[in-house]
């Protein structure tokens, strides 16, 4: 019996599910030691945004509307990245990591791959610069060397755990895709999850940290609640969106029209995630109680 021929579409799904299995092995293998990457940020951010296309291509190319993101293959890649995100760190700790991540000294010779990822790396970095300019923010400190890979990761965090189908199954630990039970997603536990959220946002400035928060939140309500409260989160997003305010009528009021522009495309983006954040908190509908109960009421943590 002659062997059955593979049709285009699955050839085309073998060799993208090819090329994501290389990147994701390249990106968990850089990170292996946690303190210390192997490579710089804007390698590693080149990377993950290719790691990024081809989940993109995966769901383009899938013939069935419904499904999610194909990442149910591969849910060590995910697991690998929030273990490396969300690892307890002193203030000086992720500094120095960050210091790391800005300095260049990964080899290229022969490694055609590696070039290619600081092209897409240093595009994304230019294009990540303005967040902070907007902001007014120490450019040595607040950069897209320093910065664009932990803005990208959460982006597509996001995007990723948005697109979740089963947010009933993984709270109870049923579900078939990633994350597969709500310990994916806060790994070293709650008060963990927060307090290194809080930190991240006091290094990486952006309001997608606080969009992460919430969809974490959907997912794992009755758990993360006290949490939140403790450690009182919920002001965090409203003293930030505050200062936005603020400092979005001092833009508006001047002469400077590329002023007003930054100040109106900063206040967007922020409202859009901090919209997000606080439906998410007063939708008893969107957070199921871990343990398989009722939904659990939301207490703001303020």
């Amino acid at each position: 019996m002659p062997p059955k021929k593979v049709g285009a579409a699955s050839l085309k799904a073998q060799e993208i599910e090819a090329r994501q299995n290389f990147v994701q092995q390249f990106f968990l293998s850089s990170i292996r030691d946690p303190f210390n990457p192997n490579h710089c940020g804007v390698c590693l951010d080149g990377a993950f945004a290719g790691y990024a296309a081809t989940v993109q291509e995966m769901v383009s190319a899938s013939s069935n509307k419904k499904s999610g993101p194909a990442i149910t293959r591969s849910p060590d890649f995910w697991n690998g990245v929030l273990d490396f995100l969300l690892l307890k760190r002193k203030d000086k700790q992720l500094e120095r990591l960050l210091t790391r991540l800005s300095v260049c000294s990964c080899k290229m010779d022969g490694q055609s791959k590696i070039a290619e990822y600081h092209a897409v790396g240093g595009r994304h970095a230019l294009f990540v610069e303005p967040i902070f300019i907007n902001q007014k923010l120490d450019p040595e400190v607040f950069n897209g060397k320093r910065c664009a890979l932990f803005v990208n990761i959460f982006s597509v965090f996001n995007v990723i755990v948005n697109k979740t189908v089963g947010v009933k199954s993984a709270a109870k630990g049923t579900s078939t895709s990633w994350p597969l039970s709500y310990t994916d997603l806060i790994p070293y536990g709650p008060d963990n999850f927060l307090q290194t959220m809080i930190q991240w946002y006091r290094f990486v400035p952006v309001s997608k940290i606080f969009h992460s928060t919430a969809l974490v939140l959907r997912m794992c309500k009755s758990i993360l609640i006290p949490s939140m409260i403790k450690y009182q989160f919920t002001n965090i997003v409203v003293q930030s969106s505050r200062k936005l305010v603020d400092d979005t009528m001092v833009d508006i009021l001047t002469n400077d029209h590329q002023t007003k522009e930054r100040a109106a495309k900063r206040f967007e983006d922020h409202l859009v995630d901090v919209i997000l954040y606080f439906r998410i908190c007063s939708d008893d509908a969107g957070g199921y109680d871990c343990e398989g109960s009722k939904p659990k009421p939301c207490k703001f943590a303020l």
